[in-house]
């Protein structure tokens, strides 16, 4: 990590503040690894219980992605049947889908398929492009949730499994991004650039996702790769001799938007390469070493023709041309928050959090 965080601090010996934050993490799950391991058993124990009448054990979000195809195994293994859902915001890559089927063919599970309106999602994400703010992959990551989190709900399955871990995202800066679940703020990002309100699009509002998923008041989250030492290389190898996994490239590139974003959006307009928070994530759980992560950093995060076949499949998609894409990507920053956005459900979101983090940090 380096000053394209600009939030970042360094202390006297030289350790960033994301690293004194993430390795005594890392480190306390690591010597809590077989109580976790305990608790996990204990934990999908009583998902199994509270869905006894059910034909599922919870809904787990599939992307095609190693994460959360690693966690479908792991479910697998340990006896559940979930419900699969996938999302399809329109941007998977064919290596995806080919993954996705693949695991729920060979697991014999079912899956559902929750397609997003294309001519909502395309104004949606030009919106993004127009307004200014940084995280372009909003629109995406807001319809994945709200869709999975709203279908647990309709089927009354309270548990929902995700493929996020420490291992692998323990690093990233708050500068880079902002929260992509607030749907007021993402209303008025679409309002402001096409003066109408948006429709046909899965949404649902921070005191929504405070009361049902934070509180766990109706659904109650599980991240299973947080309570095993999950190797990401490892895994991915078990993968492909099991599945027939196909490659797709960096993290979160089972997206092709995702892709564009990572890889010449972030860098051309702001100069981000999130590389390096997900390689800075692998050597805090020892899974990579500085020097080879900097071997990796020295080239860049695409050739100069994948930049032009991203950039113009997105065109493409998006019925822009290439030219106008380009002004997107010098387009001045805009902070999210001059728009509308839930002040209280920020609030609420830090506040419950905190005490979660207390918590935890009291159980060790």
């Amino acid at each position: 990590m380096d000053e394209s965080d600009p939030e970042i601090s360094f202390d006297s010996e030289g350790n960033c503040n994301h690293c004194s934050r993430a390795i005594p993490n890392y480190h306390s799950l690591l010597e809590n690894l077989p109580g976790l391991e305990r608790k996990l058993e204990n934990e999908l124990l009583q998902v199994k219980k509270r869905n006894k009448n059910s034909k599922y054990d919870g809904v787990i979000g599939l992307s095609g992605g190693v994460d959360s195809s690693y966690l479908l195994h792991l479910l697998s293994q340990k006896g559940l049947k979930p419900l699969v859902v996938h999302v399809d915001a329109g941007w998977n890559s064919i290596e995806a889908v080919e993954n996705i089927y693949n695991l729920v063919d060979k697991l014999e599970l079912d899956l559902e398929t929750i397609i997003i309106n294309w001519e909502s999602m395309r104004e949606l994400q030009l919106a993004y492009l127009q307004s200014g703010v940084v995280n372009q992959d909003v629109p995406q990551d807001h319809a994945f949730f709200a869709s999975l989190y709203r279908t647990a709900v309709r089927m009354g399955l309270p548990d929902v499994f995700l493929g996020s871990n420490m291992s692998s995202e323990s690093i990233m800066p708050q500068s880079w991004g902002q929260a992509a679940m607030d749907g007021k703020n993402l209303k008025d990002v679409y309002k402001s650039q096409h003066n109408r309100k948006l429709q046909n699009f899965p949404t649902c509002t921070l005191n929504w996702l405070n009361i049902n998923v934070e509180l766990g008041l109706r659904l109650r989250i599980h991240k299973p790769l947080n309570y095993v030492q999950y190797d990401k290389d490892s895994a991915k190898k078990l993968l492909i001799q099991e599945y027939g996994f196909k490659e797709y490239g960096n993290k979160h590139s089972e997206s092709t938007f995702t892709s564009y974003y990572q890889k010449v959006y972030l860098p051309n307009r702001l100069g981000i390469d999130k590389r390096k928070a997900h390689l800075s994530a692998l050597i805090v759980s020892g899974y990579s070493s500085r020097e080879e992560a900097i071997k990796v950093l020295n080239s860049k995060p695409c050739s100069d023709v994948e930049e032009r076949n991203l950039r113009r499949f997105v065109s493409s998609k998006l019925r822009v041309s290439e030219e106008r894409l380009l002004v997107f990507e010098k387009t001045p920053i805009k902070d999210f928050r001059a728009l509308k956005y839930s002040k209280f459900g920020m609030l609420i979101t830090k506040i419950i959090l905190k005490a979660k983090l207390i918590k935890r940090n009291s159980g060790r």
